[in-house]
């Protein structure tokens, strides 16, 4: 919701960018971040002129501050980021960081032609970054003022936006629709104009606006809310000493057979969600909506089978190449000479090296090599560069687990190791294949991992064959 307050304040309506407009003075907006009746946190955006080399411009602001608890642990986390767009044609200058903990990451560069190029900070250690962006978002000067305006869309109308997400590092686009029959939008704030769907990628939200189209408020399937707030609410600090906990909306409570940690098959059938999920030899479809999961090993000579393309490559958060990573790998598989060894033994190390504990951070291989700490997310992103640096090719996945403490299902991370085909394993559980409890959502890297959005607060589970 805060990557499109930004797109909000960035893109005009239609997606057609105004001509530039100077700000002879700051403008700002406060928003509250609440769940459960508690507030989680506020969110400030500021627009102002400043000049930088003699070049005029604005910049647009952004800092968050959230209190988030998760599996009773209780971290605060820090958002801010900046963008400065020259009110002439020219270059564009960004930053940005997430501070959790003793975590930090960040990212600086410029934008010009069509290009970001930046530089991200993890563990102290600096990564080149080059990726395309949407022209149509950066080609021209100046920020939309902060009081700009979405028009009135009519029932069933819809436009479509260019942006660029932060969590991803990726151009994206942003559908904005109306529904059919919604004259007078409900569950929001009373003074509300209109209820709309915003959707980027898998997650879609509901933003309530006024006539002027501004945003009053915002909210997620899973019960996160936004809200805006006056300055003097924002600064009222009436957020609860005990936030929220967060993981206990995420979790799926099964209808039918209970599982069972260690499971050998598992049969499932899906509902509450249109997508099909990823197919492999471990996860594959018997009907509609219904999926059999059955742990797989690795085939006799697999080793010797065609390689899957891009899974051993380095990403700007899975930093494979790095000096300290081939070193760690190097260090855990020495004397190893089958990959199926190199798999077993990266596991082990992951499993023992990386204290389990929930860290609310994106996660960088780098990161959790230094701090040696991190819930499933870490254990997976770190597993996943130590295994492509070793010359094993390895993927992420994301998805549900059985959890015998909450008698739920949760979510989770792990990774996946070519072996003559793709074999499941999961350092955080200790798990040298991963069992059938394992229900996977989505594959690939960590720029998918937000289509998991689309499952949260939407999917049922009901457990028809467990063994």
């Amino acid at each position: 919701m805060t990557v499109w307050l930004v797109r909000r304040e960035v893109l005009p309506a239609h997606g057609r960018l105004r001509p530039a407009q100077a700000v002879t003075e700051p403008r700002e907006r406060w928003y509250g971040v609440f769940a459960d009746g508690g507030r989680l946190g506020v969110v400030h955006l500021v627009q102002r002129p400043e000049e930088r080399g003699g070049t005029e411009g604005t910049t647009l602001h952004l800092t968050a501050a959230l209190s988030l608890t998760v599996a009773g642990s209780t971290e605060r986390v820090q958002l801010a980021g900046s963008l400065w767009r020259p009110l002439a044609a020219g270059k564009a200058e960004l930053s940005g960081s997430l501070v959790s903990g003793e975590h930090r990451l960040e990212l600086a560069g410029t934008i010009r032609d069509g290009f970001l190029e930046a530089v991200v900070t993890s563990a102290g250690e600096e990564i080149p970054l080059s990726t395309r962006v949407d022209e149509e978002l950066f080609a021209t000067g100046g920020l939309s003022p902060l009081g700009s305006t979405l028009p009135p869309l009519a029932p069933g109308e819809e436009v479509l936006l260019p942006g660029f997400d932060p969590m991803t590092l990726q151009p994206t686009r942003v559908r904005v629709r109306r529904p059919k029959g919604a004259e007078a939008p409900g569950g929001g704030p009373a003074e509300a104009a209109q209820a709309l769907l915003v959707t980027s990628g898998a997650s879609t939200i509901t933003v309530w606006t006024d006539t002027e189209g501004e945003i009053l408020e915002a909210t997620t399937p899973f019960g996160v809310r936004l809200r805006r707030l006056t300055r003097q609410e924002a600064l009222a600090g009436d957020q609860p000493s005990a936030p929220p906990e967060l993981l206990a909306r995420s979790l799926v409570v099964p209808q039918g057979k209970r599982p069972m940690r260690g499971a050998r098959r598992l049969v499932v059938h899906l509902s509450g969600i249109e997508q099909a999920l990823p197919e492999d030899d471990t996860q594959a479809q018997l009907r509609p909506a219904t999926y059999r999961v059955q742990p797989q090993r690795p085939l006799p000579g697999g080793t010797q089978t065609l390689l899957p393309t891009g899974f051993l490559t380095p990403e700007p958060l899975v930093q494979s190449d790095h000096p300290r990573v081939r070193a760690a790998a190097a260090a855990a598989v020495a004397g190893a000479t089958e990959v199926w060894e190199k798999v077993q033994r990266l596991n082990r190390w992951v499993h023992d090296h990386v204290a389990k504990e929930p860290v609310v951070s994106l996660p960088s291989a780098l990161d959790v090599l230094s701090s040696r700490e991190g819930d499933c997310n870490e254990h997976t992103v770190l597993f996943t560069a130590l295994a492509r640096a070793a010359g094993v090719p390895c993927r992420m996945a994301v998805g549900l687990v059985w959890s015998e403490e909450l008698q739920a299902f949760g979510y989770h991370a792990w990774p996946e190791v070519w072996v003559g085909r793709w074999v499941w394993v999961d350092p955080t559980l200790g798990q040298e294949v991963a069992d059938a409890t394992h229900l996977k959502l989505v594959e690939g890297g960590i720029e998918r991992w937000g289509q998991v959005l689309a499952f949260l607060g939407q999917l049922q589970v009901e457990v028809v064959e467990v063994e």
